[in-house]
């Protein structure tokens, strides 16, 4: 996620329908600690249908 970061992606879309909550959960905690490190800050889209 740093390298897509660095070629300029900002924001990370959620496609919930073929989600479960906590896959979602763990991927979002992941980002969270991607931003940490690379002092940055990713947009996330929750697509709900």
């Amino acid at each position: 996620m740093a390298q897509l970061y660095q070629e300029g992606i900002r924001i990370l879309r959620f496609n919930f329908p073929h989600y479960n909550k906590e896959t979602a959960a763990q991927d979002i905690q992941t980002i969270h600690e991607v931003e940490k490190q690379i002092k940055g800050k990713f947009e996330l889209l929750l697509d709900t249908e």
